[in-house]
């Protein structure tokens, strides 16, 4: 399997500038799940969004994306 190549800094401008504008009148649920199960390493994010207006963001094996999403979100909030 061929793994992309991705600016992790270009993905966070994107979730900064594109992504607020859609989930900022929701409610953002971050978790991190860590496993070391049949996954191994591997690690992803995933969102949905419920009925409730709630989006939940999971980020699996990875602490540092985790921290980085909730940081800008927090940011984001707080205005700065």
């Amino acid at each position: 399997m061929k793994k992309d190549n991705l600016d992790i800094f270009a993905t966070f401008d994107i979730f900064n500038s594109e992504a607020m504008s859609i989930i900022k009148d929701r409610v953002v649920r971050f978790v991190l799940v860590e496993s070391g199960g049949i996954s191994g390493h591997e690690s992803c994010i995933t969102a949905n969004a419920d009925n409730n207006n709630v989006i939940h963001i999971s980020v699996l094996n990875n602490e540092k994306v985790y921290n980085l999403l909730t940081a800008s979100w927090n940011r984001y909030n707080h205005g700065i």
